[in-house]
């Protein structure tokens, strides 16, 4: 009688396990950082000598609207990836598409004195970016197959609009490519 209770105490907690994910193969989705810029949905897809393409959607929950860089000949100004258990991965190529919530195309500006192309994001707003994120050099592989799990670090500069003070923000993203 001591053994029935014991299998099913084992069984239980198995059903138990099983329900929370512990036995799930595919990587849970979720963000760690990031203090003022959150990403709330992202997909990377791909990932060979050429880079990998990348959607992501940032919302701004700062409470006052911010200027991030985006890309450009300034590394210290732009938007950057990292894949840990991997090399850099690098930055979001020039023909980068970013839109609004509604799904509006936002067009970059040029910061000339730092080489970078930026754009604003309002309090409370969000946009999604979508592009290639490249390289310095041929030898960066950003991507992994279909279904494998991805740690990314992501960081990037900010300034608040009014001020022109730059900050960065940092953090993680995890899931599997898509």
């Amino acid at each position: 009688m001591s053994y029935g209770w014991a299998v099913l105490v084992i069984v239980v907690l198995a059903v138990i396990l099983w329900n929370i994910g512990v036995f799930d193969s595919t990587t849970a989705r979720h963000t760690s950082g990031f203090s003022v810029l959150r990403p709330i949905a992202w997909n990377f897809a791909g990932g060979n000598l050429s880079g990998s393409y990348v959607t992501i959607a940032i919302a701004n929950i700062a409470g006052m609207d911010l200027r991030i860089g985006i890309n450009g000949s300034d590394d210290a100004y732009t938007m950057r990836f990292k894949r840990y258990g991997g090399p850099n991965c690098g930055f979001i190529n020039q023909s980068v598409d970013i839109q609004d919530r509604a799904g509006n195309s936002i067009s970059l500006m040029e910061d000339t004195v730092r080489g970078v192309w930026t754009m604003d994001i309002p309090a409370g707003d969000m946009i999604v970016i979508k592009g290639t994120i490249v390289g310095a050099n041929l030898s960066y592989i950003c991507g992994g197959p279909s279904g494998s799990s991805f740690v990314y670090g992501i960081a990037y500069q900010y300034s608040l609009d009014q001020y022109n003070i730059q900050h960065s923000d940092s953090g993680t993203v995890t899931g599997d490519y898509g």
